[in-house]
């Protein structure tokens, strides 16, 4: 779990949209505060098409893990 918050924090996009894969597999709820954080922050863009993926995959996780405790 920490490696994943780790990597949820990492320099690359690749990393850390991998990091909030690992962590939808671990299917741990708790992590859903740092995945919000992600979600509102992370700077990693896309021109063509404008999108943010890394908030994109932050924002699924946290849906997913929301249902997951239910």
């Amino acid at each position: 779990k920490q490696a994943l918050l780790e990597a949820i924090g990492d320099a690359d996009f690749s990393v850390r949209r991998e990091g909030i894969q690992g962590l939808i597999v671990l299917g741990d709820s708790s992590v859903i505060t740092q995945l919000e954080y992600v979600e509102l922050s992370d700077p990693y863009e896309v021109e063509e098409p404008h999108s943010y993926p890394v908030r994109e995959a932050a924002a699924k996780a946290i849906i997913e893990l929301s249902n997951a405790t239910r």
